[in-house]
């Protein structure tokens, strides 16, 4: 015992002083990783609450503005994204005969623009584009010498394209629209946009249409997909004949998204190209009537039969093209 207690009363040796120089090294670099992380943490969470607060700003601002354009009260929506270097007004009229079920209420109809931003695949001129694509077309392999993966999409630009559709969003619950009651569809790189906005929602949609679309950054998607998302039920339509976005590539997406779990409708259109024609339309009208009529709120007691829209033909309620401005 009175070994073991002079061995701990035993002085520790001294370290000398390139040692004590080292020390102190270590712990100088300890306290600015440790403060750079604080920074850098701060300024995520600061760069988050702007955002939020721009969005719901944003928001309300479209709410108010498609509440003064369209003068009545609506019990569902459309959201649709053109495609690259589109806009809004080709969608509009082809969309014009569409016919939904009388039972899914009052439609309303959101065309919402991209920003105009330079775009990679034409040579940097000014294009209307929800990201930026780095080439075309959208393919598993790029064919040379040696062959070599296509070139993806920039993550952060699809973040950002996902904010300016969730605000859409927020604007429509602003006006007592649940996404449960909105279908989000597109075309092109805007059915590449509503893919990542339904798999990252927090709440569900009604459900999502995809017309020769792609899943733009493959590679984080599971990242981001939450559990809401994944049972979200989606329709993509693609032609065989499609030189812009590669038929063997859909068809492949398709198999991996129905592999996650998730509940995906996949139809090929054996002479369609990169194109949207009347027989895609029937699909995509079946699927949004049905998506709408089953996101219907239980009724209670006795059901009274629903009035038509403006415009509607015969018994059934047409969600019209025109019903509300585009909104940048």
């Amino acid at each position: 015992m009175a070994e073991e207690a002079a061995e701990e009363e035993a002085p520790q040796e001294e370290l000398t002083e390139e040692e004590l120089a080292a020390q102190e090294e270590r712990r100088r670099r300890a306290e600015e990783k440790r403060r750079r992380l604080e920074e850098e943490a701060e300024a995520e969470r600061l760069r988050l609450e702007a955002i939020k607060a721009q969005e719901e700003a944003d928001a309300n601002d479209k709410a108010t503005l498609w509440q003064n354009a369209v003068g009545q009260e609506v019990d569902c929506a459309v959201i649709w994204l053109h495609g690259h270097g589109e806009s809004e007004v080709a969608w509009q009229l082809l969309m014009k005969s569409v016919e939904l079920p009388m039972k899914c209420g009052r439609v309303r109809w959101v065309w919402p623009r991209a920003p105009i931003a330079p775009s990679s695949v034409r040579g940097s001129a000014m294009t209307t584009q929800w990201f930026d694509v780095k080439e075309f077309p959208i393919c598993r392999v790029v064919r040379g010498t040696p062959d070599r993966p296509r070139i993806s999409e920039d993550p952060t630009e699809v973040d950002e394209a996902v904010r300016r559709i969730r605000a859409v969003v927020t604007a429509l619950e602003v006006e007592g629209i649940p996404p449960s009651r909105i279908i989000l569809g597109g075309f092109g790189m805007g059915a590449a946009l509503v893919l990542q906005t339904v798999l990252r929602a927090e709440e569900a949609f009604a459900g999502g249409v995809m017309c020769s679309g792609w899943i733009a950054c493959p590679e984080g998607l599971d990242d981001v997909i939450t559990d809401v998302g994944r049972n979200t039920d989606l329709l993509w339509c693609h032609g065989a004949r499609d030189a812009v976005v590669e038929m063997e590539l859909a068809g492949q997406s398709a198999k991996r998204l129905k592999e996650s779990g998730i509940p995906l409708r996949f139809r090929l259109f054996p002479e369609l190209a990169f194109d949207f024609n009347d027989e895609v339309l029937k699909v995509v009208q079946t699927f949004i009537g049905e998506r709408l009529d089953a996101g219907l709120p239980a009724p209670e007691g006795e059901e009274a039969p629903l009035e038509s829209s403006e415009g509607a033909k015969g018994s059934e309620t047409p969600g019209e093209a025109g019903d509300v401005p585009a909104l940048r």
